[in-house]
């Protein structure tokens, strides 16, 4: 890699997948021995919402390669401090993916501000990418759809009763889960 920028933008990614997957050990799989044991709802949405945000940050790298590639940073220092803090995003994505039953809220919503930099890094470079359209009605889909996400899960909140809250809330999740993974 001769770019001195995306050598700086692999390090940091590296950082990112190497502390969260410490975290998501040490932190929160390994804290209590008997977590690995016990068949408890929340920590499997915990633990499945993490592999899927990982897997998330190491297919957006990807991405980001190939469109690196194509379109290098040159001397558009705004396009790679946008992409420090798009990964900045995705460390705060991955840290908060294995708490998404108490932080759920803050884990779609860094999604969503994730996919609103990114359409508008798009839409700045519009003049000079190909295909960018396809790019900005994919984001644009995604901005919309976690943005749903967010407000019927604040908004269902204070009227759940306990029961319906914890079945209400795992299929939030679900949802959730399952446009990181179809939008991806």
């Amino acid at each position: 890699i001769k770019d001195p920028m995306v050598l700086l933008i692999n390090i940091f990614c590296g950082g990112i997948i190497t502390i969260g997957i410490n975290r998501f050990l040490f932190d929160f799989l390994l804290i209590e021995e008997q977590k690995l044991y016990l068949f408890d709802i929340p920590i499997l949405f915990d633990s499945l919402f993490f592999i899927t945000a990982f897997f998330w940050v190491v297919s957006q790298w990807v991405i980001y390669h190939e469109s690196i590639t194509k379109y290098p940073h040159g001397l558009k220092y705004r396009r790679f401090f946008i992409d420090i803090l798009r990964f900045s995003l995705m460390f705060i994505i991955l840290n908060t993916s294995f708490f998404a039953n108490t932080k759920f809220f803050a884990l779609v919503l860094s999604i969503t501000v994730w996919h609103i930099i990114s359409f508008i890094l798009h839409w700045w470079n519009r003049d000079s990418e190909s295909g960018v359209v396809i790019q900005l009605r994919v984001h644009l889909r995604s901005i919309i759809s976690y943005a749903s996400i967010s407000i019927i899960f604040i908004l269902l909140q204070p009227y759940l009763y306990p029961l319906f809250k914890i079945i209400i809330n795992l299929v939030i999740m679900t949802t959730t889960i399952g446009c990181m993974i179809i939008f991806n």
